[in-house]
């Protein structure tokens, strides 16, 4: 089995760790630090071990963006929402701050398996699961391992990511976190090395919620409610996303927030209160915006009638353009007297993306993130529209155009810079 050297990351950490064992090993008080590899795909395994000193551990998950000097581990805004982790001392989940699992002991070992590819998060204890900690992992993009103490006192931890054998089995379908495939390779296109990532037509994007506490921030309402979260919880057979039109106009809108922008090509919209069809949205707009104030009309629908129970519809829409915040705007319904309702909306990314290395000579780390898999499936008969480019050098960009105006800031009051 491939092996590749995955560490703890010494210049990606905080507040001087010692770090010895081929730096799987960590001693120091308050402390954070992440691994030198991150992962996007796959389903991965690895374990920690308490050596010695207080609980005060969080071991987890975190995205660059959150930063190593000190962020926010729990709230719903922020930091917070770069973390996915389980605290030792309390047996807590953040950034939800629920009561999740065992607390930790000295001589235990927490394994954490990560499934990237459906977005989960589940962590042991000693070899026992403590079951499913987190679902909407796909939000982060590239994640890495991440270990945080804030308390003083001396703690020493070791890690595991597979280059000696684990204290306990991986879990089935799971692989150790520094295994690597040597079947991966890359395009040479035009002297420059490429990667193709296919959209999935049938995958939703939006990876399902758990709570109606852990929805504050993401989901939105005309009307909002302790239900109203339930219209994106992976379930289309539960209550969803219903309106009371007793005290309201038919005028009812649901709205979902991404970390960041997402170019949304197909939607689906599940029914399934009951058989007469009458609650069941018959006009809406779906649209678009980055300030969920300005919204743009990406598609139409009128007469959408003749709805059965448990039935879903898809909508493919012409959207080039990436949106932070999605909404449907309903403006009627196909007769109910009292209730709009949707059961759950999904959504799906139809452009597929060529992601382009600039850098002349590629090295390990390029294949393990970018390299393509010999099973990838490449439809050449698809529209490429996102291009992302990735540049290790820090190349010159060129001298470009500049553009100067001057403005008094006294009397004209900026809320955003948006270059183009």
């Amino acid at each position: 089995m491939p092996i590749v050297n995955v560490r703890l990351n010494q210049n990606d950490s905080f507040n001087n760790v010692n770090l010895s064992n081929n730096d799987l090993s960590l001693t120091a008080t308050s402390f954070a630090i992440r691994s030198t590899l991150g992962k996007t795909r796959g389903k991965w395994y690895w374990e920690v071990k308490l050596d010695s000193g207080n609980n005060s551990l969080l071991i987890g998950i975190t995205s660059k963006l959150f930063p190593i000097n000190g962020g926010t581990t729990t709230g719903s805004i922020g930091d917070a929402l770069y973390i996915r982790a389980f605290f030792g001392q309390t047996g807590t989940i953040h950034p939800e701050n629920l009561l999740y699992g065992t607390v930790l002991a000295v001589g235990d070992v927490i394994g954490v398996a990560m499934d990237l590819d459906i977005g989960t998060l589940e962590f042991f204890i000693n070899g026992g699961s403590m079951g499913v900690s987190h679902n909407n992992l796909r939000l982060l993009g590239e994640v890495f391992p991440f270990f945080k103490s804030n308390t003083i006192g001396n703690k020493k931890i070791t890690v595991n990511f597979g280059s000696s054998p684990f204290s306990y089995s991986v879990p089935n379908g799971y692989l150790p976190y520094a295994f690597y495939s040597d079947n991966k390779f890359l395009i040479l296109d035009n002297n420059k090395f490429c990667s193709i990532r296919m959209a999935d037509l049938n995958k939703n994007i939006i990876p399902p919620l758990k709570s109606y506490a852990g929805s504050a921030g993401i989901v939105n309402a005309s009307n909002l409610n302790s239900n109203v979260w339930t219209a994106f919880n992976g379930d289309k057979s539960d209550l969803g996303w219903l309106i009371d039109l007793r005290n309201e106009s038919k005028n009812q809108w649901l709205s979902y927030k991404f970390p960041t922008p997402k170019v949304v090509g197909k939607y689906t919209m599940t029914y399934s209160f009951d058989a007469t069809g009458g609650p069941a949205p018959k006009s809406w707009t779906f649209e678009g915006s980055n300030d969920a104030i300005n919204w743009i009309v990406l598609d139409t629908k009128t007469d959408e009638t003749n709805w059965t129970q448990y039935s879903t519809r898809e909508y493919r829409i012409n959207n080039e353009n990436a949106y932070m915040y999605y909404r449907i705007y309903v403006s009627d319904n196909n007769g109910g007297l009292y209730q709009i309702y949707i059961s759950e909306l999904e959504m799906m990314e139809t452009y597929s993306k060529i992601i382009e290395l600039n850098n002349q000579v590629v090295n390990e780390e390029d294949f393990l993130k970018h390299g393509m898999d010999q099973n990838d499936f490449v439809d050449l008969q698809r529209e490429f529209k996102v291009r992302s480019f990735l540049d290790h050098n820090g190349t010159k960009l060129g001298s470009g155009t500049m553009f100067k105006q001057k403005v008094d800031t006294q009397k004209v009051f900026f809320k955003t810079v948006r270059i183009e």
